[in-house]
């Protein structure tokens, strides 16, 4: 339950996805599996972009230094 919550399951999904191990309900097992999974991904989208922006952001920091230490 530990390493659900840590992954982003709540307590609810996390219930859910155990009374679905048994086997019998695959389908709605999937159907839960491919909604997280879109999340999932669109939450990498944010975190690539906030990545590029953040590169960018010391990159010209970096660069901000280099000119005052010319001067």
């Amino acid at each position: 339950i530990k390493t659900a919550k840590r992954l982003g399951f709540s307590l609810d999904e996390t219930a859910q996805l155990l009374q679905l191990d048994d086997g019998a309900s695959c389908v709605q097992a999937r159907t839960h599996a491919e909604s997280k999974l879109a999340e999932v991904q669109l939450k990498l989208a944010d975190l690539h972009r906030m990545e590029a922006v953040l590169s960018e952001l010391i990159h010209l920091a970096v660069l901000g230094e280099a000119k005052s230490v010319a001067r």
